[in-house]
């Protein structure tokens, strides 16, 4: 049997494996686009223009575009962690034989319903979010804030993240490093709100939104 440091180094297997993957992420990608994606893009960019008063039509529809870039990037990132994945179980399984293999595969995150649960609520509340900010930015707003939900389920990590970034302007990201509201890879719920030039404990605190609901 070959070394697995030798197999490591079949380049032809490897590249023919991140084309499949990569072609199995987008049809994730586009279903989550098709099913939900686009729905919560539009009512992003329409929550938002409400929120300054201006009519979301007079601003370019950026839902296509969102769709190609953040798509590709995706697929990417979910490529590369699959790869990753992959050759974890390969090296722990490698003489075991495929049933060892399949069965730790079909265990893993590589094959789970959760998985593919979790993709879609980030996706669809990123779409809303990342169309609120383009819609911002076209409508050339100056500063966004931070915003949680203020509940029970509200977490400490998002309470700072919401004191921390108050009236930032808007071509600079939030402390974190992200564009928008997000204090977590999956199951964020904080909102961005924009040119909210209030105090901070009058306009945010008492400030009733409704959670985006997946």
């Amino acid at each position: 049997m070959p070394d697995f440091s030798d197999f490591l180094e079949d380049n032809d297997f490897w590249a023919s494996l991140r084309k499949k993957l990569k072609k199995n992420n987008q049809k994730i990608w586009d279903t989550v686009w098709s099913t939900g994606g686009e729905a919560a893009y539009t009512l992003g960019s329409k929550r938002v223009a409400k929120q300054l008063g201006i009519s979301w039509e007079d601003v370019p529809f950026r839902g296509k575009e969102y769709y190609i870039s953040h798509g590709r990037t995706l697929c990417e990132q979910l490529t590369d962690t699959d790869l990753g994945q992959i050759r974890d179980l390969l090296e722990k399984n490698w003489g075991l034989g495929e049933k060892a293999f399949a069965g730790d595969a079909e265990a893993s995150q590589l094959a789970s319903p959760a998985r593919l649960k979790l993709i879609y609520r980030n996706e669809i509340h990123e779409s809303n979010e990342y169309a609120g900010l383009h819609q911002a930015l076209d409508a050339e707003v100056e500063t966004h804030s931070w915003m949680t939900m203020g509940d029970e389920r509200m977490c400490s990590i998002c309470e700072e993240l919401e004191q921390e970034n108050q009236n930032v302007p808007i071509e600079k990201p939030f402390s974190n490093g992200e564009m928008i509201a997000k204090g977590h890879v999956v199951g964020c719920r904080c909102r961005t709100l924009y040119n909210d030039t209030s105090p901070y404990q009058n306009s945010i605190r008492g400030r009733k939104v409704a959670p985006f609901e997946f």
